[in-house]
């Protein structure tokens, strides 16, 4: 059952009854297509410079608010290194918006 669904943040609440044990989940999804693209984008026109260490201002990433709920669950997304280790793996590559390592 479709709880709600949020035009601006693109999150969509649905509830999922599970009858044998009379249980309900309630999920949250959200259509991140729009946010990998722009860091794609972003991540493709990046200056390509020498330097060694980020400019001040550097947008290293881009999350959705679905993610970014997991990692607060997981105990990742207010741990500095495990935040740049989340980061810094090629499978959470769509989340980056600059080449290199953090």
């Amino acid at each position: 059952m479709l709880l709600s669904r949020d035009p601006v943040t693109r999150i969509t609440r649905r509830m999922h009854y599970h009858e044998p044990d009379d249980t309900a989940i309630v999920t949250h999804e959200q259509d991140d297509r729009e946010i990998i693209a722009g860091n794609q984008r972003a991540y493709n026109s990046y200056r390509r410079s020498n330097a060694k260490h980020a400019e001040w201002g550097d947008h290293y990433g881009r999350i959705s608010q679905v993610v970014w709920g997991r990692l607060v669950e997981q105990g990742i997304a207010f741990d500095d290194k495990a935040l740049v280790d989340w980061l810094n793996n090629p499978n959470n590559r769509n989340f980056r918006r600059r080449p290199g390592r953090m």
